[in-house]
């Protein structure tokens, strides 16, 4: 059981581990690359910090999860601190050692107390609550980062979501099913000095049947398999209907304009496409929507990925992928596809969007969601193309114009310029430009209207209006809908 510390208590103990540079960039310096907590990198990380200084006896303890000896520990730990850590129940006194009772992993300015990976990987706890791992990172990367009055983390697990989103948000509200999960997002809240954070216990909406959010975000138990019972992966629905279910309800409980964002795994069966599945799930929400597919797998390949993440190696066996086998076979499951859900409730006609191809960046790109929401809106707004007459655009930033040159039979030959991009949030091919093209493309500064760019170009090629604006009205929303330009 952890203790909850003092306000001036949990402070301290926070400003401690940050002048010892147990951080995300400390971390990885010291471990020479990731230090996500997985088991496997345990011997890797207790290997480096073999020297009992101060950073290592805290990466060993908090991130390894290996007792220290009392005399290593107390020779380097300042007595008042090494208090505070028994006080709060993060430590405990073993015969001549020192257990940790909790990981402590840093995350982009928070310390979050969560259970040690070695006891959730070995199956010793019941009710296990993860630390940081992929798909942690990549919805914290994705999340808006803008004022809102109220959001919703649901499933919250350690309160990681819900601490990120309470430096922005005047309210927050954490929810679970997991009975841990009270306990341990009350310490992190206290440990990182935020107080605008509420916990409510339950399942899915039941917590907050009644309440609206600007935000809600959710990396829910969205595996699928034929079992349910590791809590924070699995879930008792059948397939996909955990993921279908979260985005329906949710949709219920945003204000107009709220958005929800979450990261899930759905199915293509035998005879639909997966855009036609999720176009199911998100049609007639009263919400725009946006998916993003990142990777799939066949359910051969899926099966061997997440086999292991479910079940402990003495208990895998031919018997137990065949049984996962015949679980996607005998529901015509063809390949399992995992990726963003984007919703934002907006009273009138709604578009739903599909993408692929989408590789997820290394950078918060949340601003890059809202670009997105905004070029489709001026793609679907019922005035057409007097709406993209209107509008100003500018390139992204992202954005690269190339020319390629090579030798052959005796001569250099220069191909057209081509048109790319360094990084998007859809699949965009790069474009070869004509000349003509490429002098309208480089007019986009952000400043003037489409309208005032047709008409220039009109004069400058000495062309009637009308078919010039024909022509660049079919340029500019092929390069808005692949994520070249952007609304201003």
């Amino acid at each position: 059981m952890l203790n909850l510390p003092a306000p001036d208590d949990a402070r301290r103990l926070r400003e401690f581990f940050l002048e010892q540079n147990y951080t995300d960039a400390g971390l990885r310096a010291a471990l020479a690359g990731d230090y996500i907590p997985y088991e496997r990198l345990v011997p890797r990380l207790l290997a480096l910090t073999a020297e009992p200084t101060l950073f290592n006896v805290l990466a060993r303890c908090f991130m390894a999860g290996e007792p220290v000896d009392s005399s290593a520990a107390r020779a380097v730990v300042p007595e008042a601190i090494l208090k505070l850590l028994l006080d709060a129940g993060l430590l405990r006194p073993a015969a001549d050692t020192l257990a940790p009772q909790a990981m402590l992993a840093p995350f982009h300015g928070l310390l979050l107390a969560t259970d040690p990976v070695r006891k959730v990987e070995a199956r010793q706890l019941a009710d296990p609550l993860l630390s940081i791992n992929p798909t942690t990172g990549w919805l914290y990367l994705f999340t808006l980062r803008q004022p809102f009055r109220s959001a919703l983390d649901l499933g919250t697990g350690c309160g990681i979501q819900a601490l990120a989103a309470a430096a922005g948000s005047e309210h927050v509200v954490a929810t679970d099913v997991n009975p841990r999960a009270a306990e341990f997002v009350a310490f992190n809240a206290r440990l990182n000095g935020v107080q605008n954070l509420e916990y409510l216990a339950g399942d899915l909406f039941q917590p907050v049947a009644n309440r609206r959010f600007d935000l809600i975000v959710s990396n829910p138990p969205f595996f699928i398999t034929p079992s349910s019972e590791l809590q924070f992966a699995e879930n008792p629905l059948e397939l996909d209907e955990f993921a279908r279910r979260l985005v329906t309800e949710g949709a219920r409980h945003l204000t107009e304009g709220g958005f929800l964002q979450m990261i899930c795994e759905w199915v293509e069966v035998r005879g639909e496409s997966w855009q036609e599945r999720l176009r199911a799930w998100l049609a007639d929400t009263g919400c725009d929507a946006l998916a993003l597919k990142t990777y799939s797998n066949d359910p051969v390949r899926y099966t061997e990925v997440r086999l292991p993440e479910m079940v402990a190696a003495s208990e895998r066996n031919e018997a137990q992928f065949r049984r996962w086998l015949d679980y996607f076979a005998s529901r015509r499951v063809e390949a399992i596809h995992d990726g963003l859900i984007v919703l934002r409730r907006r009273s009138g006609r709604n578009w739903v969007r599909t993408d692929e191809g989408l590789t997820l960046p290394s950078e918060p790109f949340g601003d890059a969601v809202l670009e997105l929401f905004a070029s489709q809106d001026l793609l679907s707004d019922p005035a057409g193309d007097a709406a993209l007459l209107a509008a100003r655009f500018k390139m992204s930033p992202h954005a690269r114009l190339t020319r390629h040159s090579s030798y052959a039979d005796g001569q250099w030959q220069t191909t057209p310029l081509e048109l790319w991009l360094k990084q998007g949030l859809v699949a965009a091919a790069p474009l070869a430009l004509e000349p003509a093209v490429e002098q309208f493309v480089r007019q986009f500064d952000g400043r003037r209207t489409l309208d005032e760019l047709v008409a220039q170009l009109a004069a400058q090629v000495h062309a009637r209006p009308e078919k010039v604006r024909q022509e660049c009205l079919r340029v500019t929303r092929k390069l808005l809908e692949r994520g070249f330009l952007l609304v201003t």
